[in-house]
């Protein structure tokens, strides 16, 4: 498994669960803040309020570790270490709230105030590129080549605004394609093999930059995910799936409507947090599986920690299921 970025852990090609039983469960120190993210031995590193930065073991030994780690800046993990990026010392240090990314090269990307900056492994400026004013939201997507996104808050969309989604060179810097969005929410994610899902408004679009692959009608959806040459999105009909490859549509699920994107297998198996049930649905979108964990509180969504296993947020408590 894979960190992907500051917005959700992203899963390599792996198995998910196939029982839908908890392996274990904690009770976290404070308020989970965001999502965990997952190292290579299977620890589990998630912000709490007020107390921090808490690591859990594989087996679901819970340590406190940072107790001032601020809440907005999630971890970098370098060596499985929690790390954050200064970008005015060009070293790893104190948190400055910005967004960063790191490839396994060892390469740094980072949003300092209006730029997008690359430092090498070293700590070295490599480029810069100026980035749009007036977003009131931004982050990274790494890929093939680098995405810096811009785009408008969904919560103050105004379709007479407008944002631009830039593709850059990961070597040297230079925007290759840009596009104009309207001002309505957008989620990009990375698909592998030079492709990108672009969902923005009521579309969803496969992109081989400038390509168009292909686009289907979504309605207001989740993020998309990826797995298994498959897409999949939360919309306001339903769970939806499409070929990746072709944009067919595979299956719909009406009424399986939930609030973050799900988590899918290499086998094209997917499995979503709704309401306050966990499931596990095959790759035809049937139920295999239903673990109800909303007595513990709100479900967060579903992390890849090891083969076969996931773990999510329940409320105060950090759930592993097998």
């Amino acid at each position: 498994c894979e960190a992907g970025g500051p917005r959700r852990a992203r899963c390599g090609p792996f198995v998910g669960p196939r029982q839908g039983v908890a392996r274990w469960r904690v009770e976290l120190p404070g308020r989970p803040v965001g999502e965990p993210i997952v190292g290579s031995e299977g620890s589990s590193w998630i912000r709490c309020e007020p107390e921090g930065l808490v690591r859990v073991s594989a087996r679901g030994e819970v340590a406190l570790v940072h107790p001032t780690w601020p809440n907005d800046l999630p971890p970098l993990l370098v060596e499985d270490e929690p790390r954050c990026f200064d970008p005015l010392l060009s070293e790893l240090g104190a948190p400055p709230g910005i967004e960063v990314l790191r490839t396994n090269e060892g390469t740094l990307f980072a949003i300092e105030g209006t730029r997008l900056v690359c430092w090498d492994a070293s700590g070295m400026p490599r480029w810069q590129v100026a980035r749009l004013q007036g977003a009131s939201r931004r982050r990274l997507t790494l890929g093939d080549e680098l995405l810096a996104e811009t785009t408008t808050s969904p919560l103050r969309a105004d379709l007479t605004r407008k944002t631009s989604v830039r593709w850059l060179g990961l070597r040297e810097g230079g925007v290759r394609h840009e596009e104009q969005l309207s001002g309505r929410a957008v989620n990009v994610a990375y698909a592998g093999e030079g492709l990108w899902l672009v969902s923005e408004g009521q579309r969803l679009r496969c992109l081989a930059p400038p390509e168009l692959r292909w686009e289907q009608p979504v309605g207001d959806a989740t993020a998309p995910a990826t797995g298994g040459g498959r897409v999949a999105l939360s919309a306001l009909d339903g769970l939806r799936a499409f070929d990746l490859a072709t944009g067919e549509p595979l299956f719909r699920r009406r009424g399986l409507r939930a609030s973050h994107p799900p988590l899918i297998d290499a086998e094209g198996a997917l499995v979503l947090a709704l309401g306050g049930d966990l499931l596990g649905l095959d790759p035809a979108g049937k139920r295999r599986w239903r673990l109800p964990l909303g007595s513990y509180g709100p479900l967060g969504p579903p992390v890849c920690a090891s083969p076969g296993v996931v773990v999510l947020t329940a409320g105060r408590s950090l759930v592993a299921v097998a």
